[in-house]
């Protein structure tokens, strides 16, 4: 039985100020960032690029990075050949290098051929990115030793830097070359041992002889008793085929496809992102939705299989005291669509169209003004699994339908103010 649908609902949203205030995804830059490692002859104060390029030659791999737009941080790790990237920035940022913590770096970000000069002595950097600008940024790390040089430079002449950073480079040599002769002498020792190691390792050879008594053991009698043990392993094989195969494919199948995903997904850059928005746009007489449909409905995320995460902001509930958000997608072969969501009274639903398929009570959620809560919704090999504020909730078979899908965010607010939403990703995968 439906319940709560279509009711006009009249609330303000606490982040109207900030949705109000965003640009549209298609309006918003992007940033990615590689990382190198300096030698310690490097000069910290250098402005040209092209001598940073020429001389911090090893690049770094397995570095996190965090990047703050207002309140959101999304992290991205660094791997060989490919930098940490973030498609959809925009606004003021923070961009910070966590693994390892504070190392002091100089950084130069290049958009449209022009280059920009970034010091980072406590390993992070600010700036703005306007419109679609597209920023490639190479974080040069340097040395320890030159810790002290970029702090003394932002309040000090240049001509203060270069002393300090010689002193500091003639010091970390001399005790890194005194260790590097003491570390040479256990190889002697260790080399000696090794050598009588190896000499009885050719016992083995001796051992071999034995290997020989498998020929003796082939006679030719005993191959006769093996036929009554090979009638007996096809019951065996039969009973345990039987055993396995309805428990296997029933509960855990949703809990490890959910684990495989997540990491899949853990390393994998979204095809989607943004920060903030809200449910805005009408997509027929039921739905607001985000992004926007324009002229016809099927206008969404273009995805196949996929995984969303998505934290939506409770509205105030108005006189009704009733809410709904949550995902919708497809269409299934008979042009329907699948919507998941939440409810203020605190029970999730599945619906295809205007029939629910699975509901029930969603005990984590968090159904105070204001608060938030956080979706992900994975659609893979024909099911549904849906998990809230980290807690698994619930799983559901997906009819047929073609595996090309569109997703929207929804609510079926239509009279009400606009409903936010935050930290948006999708991933879509075949």
């Amino acid at each position: 039985m439906k319940r709560l649908r279509y009711l006009p609902l009249v609330f303000v949203v606490l982040f109207l100020d900030l949705v109000t205030v965003v640009h549209p995804a298609r309006a918003a830059g992007s940033l990615a960032v590689s990382a190198w490692t300096c030698p310690a002859g490097v000069d910290p104060t250098g402005t040209d690029p092209a001598i940073f390029a020429a001389t911090c030659l090893t690049e770094a791999p397995g570095l996190t990075f965090a990047l703050t737009v207002g309140e959101l941080t999304r992290r991205r790790e660094t791997a060989p050949a490919r930098p940490a990237s973030w498609p959809i920035v925009s606004g003021p940022f923070t961009l910070a290098l966590e693994t390892p913590l504070s190392q002091p770096a100089v950084v130069f970000c290049q958009s449209g051929g022009t280059s920009q000069r970034f010091d980072a002595p406590t390993g992070q950097i600010e700036a703005e990115l306007t419109g679609e600008t597209g920023w490639e940024c190479r974080w040069y790390l340097l040395p320890a030793s030159t810790l002290a040089s970029p702090q003394a430079q932002s309040g000090s002449p240049a001509a203060v830097t270069p002393t300090s950073t010689s002193t500091a480079t003639a010091t970390a040599t001399v005790p890194a070359t005194a260790t590097a002769f003491p570390t040479s002498t256990p190889p002697a020792t260790a080399t000696t041992p090794p050598t009588p190691t190896a000499v009885p390792t050719t016992a083995p050879t001796a051992t071999q002889l034995p290997t020989q008594t498998p020929f003796p053991t082939s006679t030719p009698a005993p191959t006769a008793t093996p036929q009554p043990t090979a009638t007996i392993v096809p019951t065996v094989a039969a009973t345990a085929t039987a055993t396995p195969s309805p428990t296997t494919t029933s509960t855990p199948n949703s809990r490890a496809t959910a684990t495989a995903v997540a990491s899949a997904i853990a390393v994998a850059t979204p095809a989607y992102e943004l920060p903030f928005h809200s449910l805005t746009y009408p997509r027929g007489d039921a739905l607001k939705v985000y992004p926007d449909p324009g002229d016809e409905e099927d206008v969404g995320f273009d995805v196949e299989d996929f995984v969303v995460d998505v934290t939506f902001v409770n509205p105030e509930p108005g006189p009704d005291e009733t809410w709904d958000y949550g995902i919708l997608f497809g269409p299934t072969d008979k042009n329907e669509y699948y919507r998941v969501y939440a409810r203020a009274d605190g029970r999730w639903f599945v619906d295809l169209g205007d029939e629910t398929l699975r509901e029930g009570e969603a005990r984590r959620l968090d159904l105070n003004d204001g608060e938030a809560n956080t979706f992900r919704l994975i659609v893979s090999d024909s099911r549904g699994i849906l998990f809230i504020n980290d807690r698994y909730v619930g799983s559901f078979e997906l009819g047929s339908g073609s595996s090309q899908r569109k997703v929207w965010l929804a609510t079926t607010n239509l009279d009400g103010r606009d409903l936010a939403f935050r930290d948006l990703s999708i991933w879509s995968f075949p």
